[in-house]
């Protein structure tokens, strides 16, 4: 697009619209002018015969005279791209294109003008289709190669003590770093991945082959609310602990919530507990600091019944040590001043947990842990 700024003859002066400057020349008939134009100079290449062609097929059809006695023999490319644009999809029909009007841009015409559609010199699309490569065959037309397939190895039955014996030996001699890979040519049938799960889940002599505590349990649930299922990160901090471990530990707590949720919100009403805490600070929505995930939103539903039994006098004595009383010391897990209201007067001299954070589950951490403690109607 441009502005036209002075005429002189059949010249003009425009300036375009990036504000380049030049002489253009403006015609009333611009297929006319260019036929003229082109026929001074023969076109030297196929692609101009073939504009050339199409630009004399769209003039002479628009004066209605026959098109083939004003074409020149064309060649065996030519007559191909004329064939494959004439079956191009993009084309409009015949009745809705006009001379004065360019509606569809051709990808061959340098004056980007829709050609029109003529059914007698369509041929049939099976003619132009190639033909299919046959099953077998790369594209050059030679057969494929058959991919030679090594074997695998396959054993799935369960390790015995013989091989155990053999792993711990060969990790124990071997190369540092472990190259598993070659660890599992001597294991017989053994892959290499195989020898690495077996090794650092169940023989190797940094893990903790013993139950898991309360602590590790409550640890376990704070890192999962902090960064999520991220359990390599979680080994490197639960020293002992494997990441398949930790993992399977989880999702064990997971289970154990989902029953106590079961459990509690069909058996036991609110009434039942009305008088153990507040029932007028039990918080519908969360905090903005609390997640919003499905395992803490499962921990939220039984709060107010889990304070209600952390006021109850059950105090497990033997896994959590002996219990004195509290002096003003800071609480290890909720990090309340013991004695308070939500604490009560003992704290446990084996892990420095307060009497009440011993009667609440584990997976009830951070945010939910300290709400659950304020529910409380607890006395010192």
């Amino acid at each position: 697009m441009g502005e036209v700024q002075e005429v002189d003859g059949d010249k003009h002066a425009v300036v375009f619209a990036d504000g380049v400057e030049g002489k253009v020349c403006i015609s009333l008939s611009p297929f006319a002018d260019y036929l003229k134009h082109h026929s001074k100079e023969p076109p030297a290449t196929d692609s101009q015969k073939f504009n050339e062609w199409l630009l004399r097929d769209i003039f002479a059809r628009s004066l209605g005279e026959k098109t083939d006695q004003n074409l020149p023999p064309l060649s065996p490319l030519v007559k191909k791209r004329r064939v494959d644009y004439m079956h191009s999809k993009y084309e409009p029909h015949p009745a809705n294109w006009t001379l004065d009007r360019v509606a569809i841009s051709s990808k061959f015409s340098p004056l980007r003008a829709p050609s029109p559609f003529f059914a007698d010199d369509l041929k049939p699309i099976a003619a132009i289709t190639p033909p299919r490569r046959p099953v077998g065959t790369s594209a050059r037309g030679t057969p494929k190669r058959k991919r030679q397939d090594t074997p695998r190895k396959t054993l799935t039955k369960a390790w015995n003590t013989k091989e155990d014996t053999q792993l711990m030996q060969l990790v124990k001699t071997g190369s540092q770093p472990t190259k598993w890979s070659d660890i599992s040519q001597s294991m017989g049938e053994r892959t290499g991945k195989q020898c690495r799960e077996r090794y650092l889940n169940h023989l190797t002599p940094k893990l903790r082959v013993e139950e898991w505590t309360t602590q590790e349990d409550a640890q376990l649930c704070k890192l999962y609310q902090s960064m999520g299922s991220k359990w390599a990160l979680m080994a490197k901090i639960l020293k002992g602990r494997t990441d398949n471990n930790i993992k399977n530990r989880f999702h064990h707590i997971r289970r154990r919530l989902e029953k106590d949720v079961a459990r509690i919100v069909k058996t036991r009403k609110i009434d039942e507990v009305a008088s153990l805490i507040q029932v007028d600070a039990i918080r519908r929505s969360p905090l903005r600091s609390e997640t919003n995930s499905e395992f803490a939103i499962r921990a939220r539903q039984i709060l107010p019944y889990l304070a209600a039994d952390s006021v109850k006098d059950n105090i497990d004595r033997v896994q959590f040590g002996p219990f004195v009383p509290a002096k003003g010391e800071l609480c290890q897990r909720c990090n309340f001043i013991v004695p308070s209201i939500q604490t009560g007067r003992l704290i446990s001299k084996k892990i420095g947990w307060c009497e009440s954070c011993t009667k609440i589950p584990p997976y009830v951490v951070g945010d939910m842990l300290r709400q659950c403690l304020h529910l409380r109607r607890d006395k010192c």
